[in-house]
């Protein structure tokens, strides 16, 4: 899992460390998360060289300790990643894949307790980021 704190320097860094690692001849996989903020040239970038597998925009709620209420932290992007020594382990792929899409959202207070359980409909997400994009 690569997901450094936010600042635009550690994310680049990170990212060149994760295209330098995809070239190595040992098994490697990445799950790394960018934020998803409007004109972020990170994000082209990576869309434009497209060295990864899937990619998914992501939302959360945090759950605030002190006030004991959900608040719905910015969207962020998950990438996931892997090398040609990688792909030759079928078993190992399927694993990544349902890992990697078994962290969406999910409402932990739901009555069905199930963790696929949308927090929010394909409606509300794209409300919340046309305002997160207004407000930023």
């Amino acid at each position: 899992m690569a997901n450094p704190p936010y600042d635009n320097n550690l994310l680049i860094k990170m990212y060149t460390k994760v295209k330098i690692a995809l070239n190595n001849t040992d098994t490697i996989a990445f799950i790394m998360s960018i934020p998803k903020w409007k004109d972020f040239d990170l994000e082209n970038q990576i869309d434009i060289e497209h060295l990864y597998q899937s990619r998914q925009i992501k939302y959360e709620y945090f759950m605030n300790p002190i006030t004991k209420t959900k608040v719905l932290i910015p969207p962020y992007i998950s990438y996931l990643f892997y090398n040609k020594s990688f792909e030759r382990k079928n078993n190992m792929i399927t694993r990544l894949q349902t890992t990697f899409e078994t962290f969406t959202n999910y409402d932990p207070d739901s009555p069905t307790n199930d963790k696929s359980y949308p927090v929010m409909n394909s409606v509300e997400k794209i409300q919340y980021v046309k305002n997160y994009f207004r407000l930023s």
